[in-house]
């Protein structure tokens, strides 16, 4: 397995024992992993997905246990804000179990505006700021292969340690430009039938408004999908059975 992404939970005080009963509430699949998994796959790496907020306390410290036996050749988590202290546990296990050597990397709204927090903790090596999947794979490729940070420089939207001091490339924040270049998310990473709402789809990224408590203005102004674009996932999904978009 070249590389785990792990989607990490909002609940709860003690992200790793939270109370079951509670992620299984949840509405939709997370989309944002699912078009990194996508983009990896088609540019040919072993990929594998875990949803936090959808497994309960045994299924994830069984799933952890599986993967330290039998490690990727990394590990990425996604982190909200809410779900940045449940992020963090994670890449920590992972350093424990596996060494601090052991590559680890971090995306998402919180750490793309609060990356040097997470680096100097030493319990991340990369992070992706914005949107990522037109340089996760070089990404991935360089740390699987354990090859010099050096390599890093040459990629847009990344922040990392560099002789101790924290490094980033331009610019601030990656933002696909063209979305109807990326490949339609595919949905079979997960168990479909933990998930309220199947049948999700992102349209558009970016927001015109600049509201102090959210990402999405930060991450840029408003990029659609073409009609055509979006109209071909919505038939692959009524393909696959789903009737409610």
């Amino acid at each position: 397995m070249d590389v785990v992404l792990i989607n990490s939970s909002n609940n709860g005080i003690n992200h790793l024992t939270v109370d079951s009963q509670m992620k299984r509430v949840t509405d939709m699949l997370p989309l944002g992993v699912c078009y990194l998994a996508t983009e990896l796959e088609m540019e040919g790496f072993e990929v594998r997905v875990l949803d936090m907020v959808v497994l309960d306390e045994n299924e994830f410290k069984e799933a952890l246990k599986e993967l330290v036996e039998d490690p990727p050749g990394c590990i990425g988590i996604s982190s909200s804000t809410l779900s940045y202290v449940s992020a963090m546990e994670v890449a920590t296990f992972f350093k424990d179990k596996l060494g601090p050597d052991y590559p680890v990397f971090m995306g998402g709204y919180h750490v793309t505006f609060e990356y040097e927090e997470t680096l100097k903790s030493n319990m991340v090596d990369v992070v992706i700021r914005g949107e990522g999947e037109e340089v996760i794979g070089r990404v991935v490729d360089i740390l699987r292969n354990h090859k010099s940070k050096s390599f890093l420089c040459d990629i847009p939207g990344l922040s990392f340690l560099k002789d101790g001091e924290v490094y980033s490339t331009s610019p601030d924040i990656l933002r696909v430009k063209d979305l109807d270049r990326l490949p339609i998310p595919k949905r079979n990473y997960f168990k479909s039938e933990l998930y309220r709402n199947k049948g999700t789809i992102i349209s558009s990224r970016g927001c015109v408004a600049k509201c102090q408590f959210c990402a999405a203005g930060a991450f840029g102004a408003i990029r659609t999908r073409s009609a055509e674009n979006v109209s071909d996932e919505i038939e692959i999904l009524y393909n696959n059975g789903i009737k409610n978009i």
